[in-house]
């Protein structure tokens, strides 16, 4: 077997008077017994939230057990190596802690700490489909334990409150095939193939998206059918063309009107046309600055990235030096093999005394400091000129900016002269001008928008590039998975889990006479993503009543502690029943001896030595080859 087995060596619960209760259990099958009222299901209870349940103390256990008893302990043994746990909840602020030698720790911890000393890794599993957005949830101690546990409440499934997805994962880790197929690079591919359907979704959602806000405020016959880049240059450059010969229009319309002039009262054509040329001079000159200024804000942030590595690098050697000037001074006091004292010998020479070798001279001595303080002014001579470069930039950054603020405050007077002047070649303007104009605005609109698509068109190429790249990490990833996954069999474990549960109900005799005769062959087939149970072909819920349900998870329970004898096998060798009184109308105790005989027959064998089993049941009269603990206390 791979994992070390698990066992129970004492329960007990510590009273608000100071006295002990506790039960002491042994290898093999343990049965307790009682009349109704004496507590078997409490004791049960209070074993399973010393197991890690993380539910408050006073749901967990009854009202009665919460206010008589004070705390409760287990001395579990793992592996041949004892561990106490203990639970407080009448001590203030540590109801939520587990003490495991009396040392707190938090439930989670405590979960991951018997995972780690039984030895069942941890792992994440795909709950439903491996590709939805859940994250995948983590396999831990608890949906394990529900397998070795069967409360007395739920004789209805294989793990009680547990989702099948869930199920397959425990039994793929109990047969010890979960590590293999749900690897770390398993999880990252999913998520990498997730993230490229993402993508690709949002990819299609955006071009879906640009075609009807597109189509709503452009026609079609600047885009044509569909819209890629060339598409939106080549309308860009058609409308360009019709904002030129526009202009032209505009400039004849102009010229034709001062020619028909009867004669210009003064130069005020001209100097209107010259403050608008200044203007215009004026926004071209600011648009450089303004680029000017975003390629020397670009290059500073590189300078001062460049400025923050040099000093920490600088700051580094430093350090380093001046280790080196504490640690150079130190000598050989000690022998390291034996701790004695070095002792010098009364004779001179010229090589060590210790290692017998020559002394290194002055100048191989010093070569290593000398490199360091090399380096040291490399990097104080780039600091200087980081400096140099950020100061040449910062002024310059300021040269620009002061640029435009004064060729603004020109343009505003500018504009304030011209208007008197547009006021009144507005009054003898011919009507075709605005009417240019206005077709003018339109088609410099249409351009913006075109522009911005086309913006909005290079994220569909960046998403593109980004699939690329995950997409060849996937092609990496899919041939780990496929290495790891290729000499992946569930035939045996399920073969193994089928055996094991025939081999229980075939043993189920009373009073002479088999119990399972008419119900058929059991078989548990394992596959990547999903389990089946069968009885007789068909589904064991709906074939088996009440009684049979009962033997079937029994059989469950066994063939987990068969598998546990397994090389590779994650079963610990432990379980825990709590009969019920009735099922369906049918009483237990008539049914708990033979029921449980299979176990003691299986814990005679030397293989299965590290198995126990605790069963909490009504009667087992007349049981032999387990040990039994009766409870005669009735609560009221």
């Amino acid at each position: 077997m791979s994992t070390r087995s698990f066992q129970i060596r004492s329960a007990s619960r510590l009273g608000v008077d100071g006295v002990e209760d506790a039960l002491h259990f042994s290898s093999g099958v343990n049965v307790i017994v009682g009349q109704p009222n004496t507590g078997k299901s409490r004791w049960l209870e209070t074993i399973d939230l010393l197991m890690g349940d993380d539910g408050k103390v006073e749901e967990k256990l009854s009202e009665r057990v919460t206010q008589h008893y004070s705390s409760a302990r287990l001395v579990l043994d793992i592996g041949g190596e004892e561990m106490a746990v203990e639970r407080k909840w009448i001590e203030a602020g540590v109801k939520t802690k587990v003490f495991v030698d009396d040392q707190p720790m938090s439930i989670t911890e405590y979960r991951q700490l018997l995972l780690d000393r039984i030895g069942i890794p941890s792992l994440h599993y795909p709950s439903g489909d491996p590709y939805s957005p859940r994250k995948w949830p983590e396999l831990g101690w608890r949906s394990l334990f529900r397998h070795l546990y069967r409360r007395q409440e739920f004789w209805s499934d294989v793990a009680d409150r547990q989702f099948p997805p869930e199920q397959h994962a425990c039994i793929l880790q109990f047969a010890g095939v979960a590590e293999n197929l749900f690897t770390r690079e398993y999880g990252e591919l999913v998520a990498k193939e997730k993230r490229i359907r993402d993508l690709q979704s949002q990819q299609e959602s955006f071009l879906r998206t640009l075609h009807e806000v597109s189509r709503d405020i452009l026609t079609g016959e600047d885009l044509g059918i569909d819209i890629t880049s060339e598409s939106v240059g080549e309308a860009i450059k058609n409308l360009e063309g019709q904002v030129a010969e526009l202009h032209r229009k505009r400039a004849a319309v102009i010229e034709e009107m001062i020619a028909n002039m009867a004669g210009p009262p003064s130069d005020a054509p001209d100097s209107i046309s010259r403050l608008t040329k200044e203007f215009a001079e004026l926004k071209e000159t600011e648009r450089k600055h303004a680029e000017e200024l975003e390629r020397l804000d670009s290059r500073l942030e590189e300078i001062e990235v460049l400025e923050r590595r040099v000093s920490a690098e600088t700051g580094r050697l430093e350090r380093a030096q001046k280790a080196g000037d504490v640690l150079a001074g130190l000598k050989v006091t000690h022998i390291p093999v034996c701790d004695q004292t070095v002792k010098k010998p009364a004779e001179t020479t010229q090589d060590c005394f210790l290692c017998h070798q020559p002394y290194p001279t002055a100048t191989s001595n010093g070569e290593p400091l000398q490199r360091l303080e090399f380096e040291l002014e490399q990097l104080r001579g780039e600091t200087k000129e980081v400096d140099e470069v950020k100061t040449s930039l910062t002024t310059r950054l300021r040269a620009h900016h002061n640029a435009i603020k004064n060729l603004r405050a020109r343009g505003s007077q500018i504009k304030d002269l011209l208007t008197p002047a547009r006021l009144a070649t507005a009054a003898v303007m011919p009507p075709k001008v605005p009417e240019l104009d206005m077709e003018n605005g339109r088609l410099v609109e249409r351009i913006d928008q075109l522009r911005r698509i086309e913006s909005s068109l290079s994220l569909r190429a960046r998403i593109t590039d980004m699939i690329d790249v995950i997409e060849r990490e996937v092609e990496v990833l899919q041939k780990e998975v496929a290495l790891q996954t290729a000499r992946l069999d569930f035939t045996p474990s399920s073969e193994a889990l089928s055996a094991g549960m025939n081999e229980y109900v075939s043993q189920l005799v009373s009073d002479g006479k088999k119990m399972w005769t008419q119900q058929g062959r059991i078989d548990l087939m394992l596959k990547k993503d999903s389990f089946r149970l069968r009885v007789n072909k068909q589904k064991w819920q709906s074939h088996l009543g009440g009684t049979m349900k009962i033997y079937f998870l029994l059989a469950y329970h066994y063939s987990l502690l068969k598998l546990s004898s397994q090389e590779g096998s994650r079963v610990p060798g432990f379980v825990l029943l709590d009969f019920p009184a009735t099922i369906e109308g049918v009483q237990v105790a008539d049914h708990e001896n033979f029921a449980i005989e299979p176990f003691i027959e299986l814990c005679k064998k030397p293989e299965y030595s590290h198995v126990q089993v605790i069963a909490a049941g009504s009667a087992f009269k007349g049981l032999t080859g387990a040990k039994r603990i009766k409870l005669d206390h009735v609560w009221s």
